[in-house]
């Protein structure tokens, strides 16, 4: 079965799917500063080791800081990720290169959002906006969501591979 670790990109113009390669994941789309990975879904919990830094400090405030070393390396030395230690929700996700050089943040901004499941739709607090910083063009990118509806199940041929154009 699929190992989460793959990434497809539609083109709405080809109508096809593409599946990316491993360097391509990582390439950022239509000039912003988020990546395939950053908006995939990926799991990185899996594919890098952490090193939980509890009780740290900023602004009065104690957070939890997760340094996550890749297992296997192909973009990223590091990623950081820095939680509130009160309810251990993700703030932000500060993204190193190969030369160890901060080069983007991620920040996870919490809002209301229309959840449909089972026909039924509430408001919820979720994870609402990605604000991507990148550091060299000194540029943030906004990512919105304003629902997600759970009873959508996509057509599993989508994936076959007859449909995959790469």
């Amino acid at each position: 079965k699929d190992s989460g670790d793959k990434v497809f990109h539609y083109n709405a113009l080809s109508s096809k799917l593409f599946q990316k390669n491993e360097e391509e994941k990582y390439n950022t789309f239509f000039t912003s500063g988020f990546g395939y990975m950053d908006i995939s879904g990926y799991s990185y919990q899996a594919s890098y080791n952490p090193l939980i830094e509890a009780g740290k400090k900023k602004d009065e405030e104690n957070f939890i800081r997760v340094v996550l070393k890749p297992i296997i390396s192909y973009n990223f030395k590091k990623l950081v990720s820095h939680f509130k230690d009160k309810g251990n929700k993700i703030e932000k996700l500060d993204f190193y290169n190969k030369d160890d050089l901060l080069f983007k943040i991620l920040y996870f901004r919490e809002g209301l959002i229309r959840l449909g499941k089972n026909h039924k739709i509430a408001e919820v607090p979720f994870i609402s906006r990605y604000e991507m910083f990148d550091v060299s063009t000194e540029t943030i990118s906004i990512l919105d969501f304003y629902e997600i509806d759970r009873d959508v199940i996509p057509d599993v041929s989508l994936f076959d591979i007859a449909n995959i154009h790469k």
